[in-house]
């Protein structure tokens, strides 16, 4: 069974987001004057860009598997819109600091 495309763009944008912070939080880091602050913000970037690579890979297992790519999309919004905005906004206040 072919996976349905909006389906499949759904899991996508939260993918293609989530390497665009990773490319924003590294060139941040970049211009951070800190060195604490610079580790942070690379090391966050790293948290993000691993765990990016990890829903690429269940993407990629489960692409013709419709029920698997709809427990993906939710674990996907779930993680989108709770852990990565609490993560985000903990680096925020810790470079703000």
């Amino acid at each position: 069974m072919c996976i349905n495309r909006t389906l499949l763009v759904d899991i996508l944008y939260p993918i293609q987001a989530s390497s665009s912070l990773v490319t924003g939080i590294k060139a941040e880091a970049e211009t951070e004057d800190d060195s604490d602050s610079q580790k942070r913000l690379l090391a966050a970037a790293k948290v993000l860009a691993d765990a990016t690579a990890k829903l690429v890979e269940a993407a990629k297992v489960c692409s013709f598997q419709v029920k698997c790519s709809l427990v993906i999309f939710h674990f996907v919004r779930s993680i989108q819109c709770k852990h990565f905005r609490d993560h985000l906004r903990q680096l925020q206040t810790s470079v703000d600091r």
